[in-house]
Formats: C-alpha cells, sequence, structure tokens
C-alpha cells in the first residue's frame, strides 16, 4: 500500500479554510494530515456560506487516526526559537512555532506538504532547508480535485 504525503497544517486558518470550503474530507483521505496540538484548540469554528457559524471538531479525526496531532516539548520550541532572526521571532505564533519544529525535526522533508495562511511562516521554512514544502491551501484542496 502507497504510503500518503504527509501534509502539514500549522495554523487554525488552514484547517478553517479546508472545512469552509468543503475540502476537509478530501484532505484527510489524499494525505496523512499533522496539526499541531496549539492549533487543535484555536480551530473551533468555520461560517459556511450561509454565514452560519459551523463547529470544527476535530477530535474524532484523533480517535480515528484520520489526523495526528504533534505537540513539540519545551526544549524543541526553544531550539526551533533560538535559530530565528530576533525580528522574525515575534512574528511567529505558538501554532506556527509548534508547526515549524515538526519541519525542523524532519530529516527526510520530502512528501511533506507545509500549509500557512502566515507568510512569515512561509518565509522561516528557509531556515530549515525546507522551502520547497510550502504550499498554499489552495494549490493542495486543487490536486484534491476541490476548487
Amino acid at each position: 500500500m502507497r504510503q500518503k504525503p504527509r501534509l502539514l497544517l500549522l495554523d487554525a486558518g488552514a484547517v478553517i479554510g479546508a472545512f469552509a470550503c468543503g475540502g476537509w474530507e478530501a484532505l484527510c483521505d489524499a494525505y496523512h494530515i499533522v496539526v499541531p496540538a496549539t492549533v487543535i484548540g484555536e480551530a473551533r469554528y468555520y461560517l459556511d456560506p450561509g454565514g452560519n457559524q459551523q463547529t470544527i471538531d476535530l477530535e474524532p479525526y484523533i480517535a480515528s487516526g484520520r489526523i495526528e496531532v504533534y505537540e513539540a516539548s519545551a526544549v524543541e520550541l526553544a531550539l526551533t526559537i533560538s535559530t530565528l532572526h530576533p525580528t522574525i521571532r515575534d512574528r511567529i505564533h505558538a501554532g506556527e512555532l509548534e508547526a515549524l519544529t515538526y519541519l525542523r525535526l524532519q530529516v527526510d522533508k520530502e512528501g511533506i506538504a507545509f500549509i500557512s495562511t502566515d507568510g512569515v511562516a512561509i518565509q522561516v521554512t528557509h531556515a530549515f532547508d525546507a522551502a520547497d514544502c510550502a504550499l498554499s491551501l489552495d494549490a493542495v484542496l486543487r490536486k484534491c480535485g476541490i476548487t
């Protein structure tokens, strides 16, 4: 059986965007989804096309193994932040830092798609020789047939 490529959703905006456009299930089918623990607590709802608030419940996806939750240790987070330029450190949010830590720790980055709605987080991928991993949510959804 062919292993799914890893899709690292690093911020709540990417998770919310995938639910809002109806692409979440397609992403789960096509990718091994990794979501930072911090983001799990941030992605709580989205607005449907009618403007109604819809709840995001990631717990069933976690329980069934459809998504993997990554939780970095304090030491790992500190090492990641220490590698960043001082002007960038204050601009990285907790969920992004946790995702960047995951990316930093991967020896083999081939097959990882790193999704963010934040330009600073995308810039930081260069610090970990992972700029080729950075993709837009739109591009990944198109690969899944969601436009």
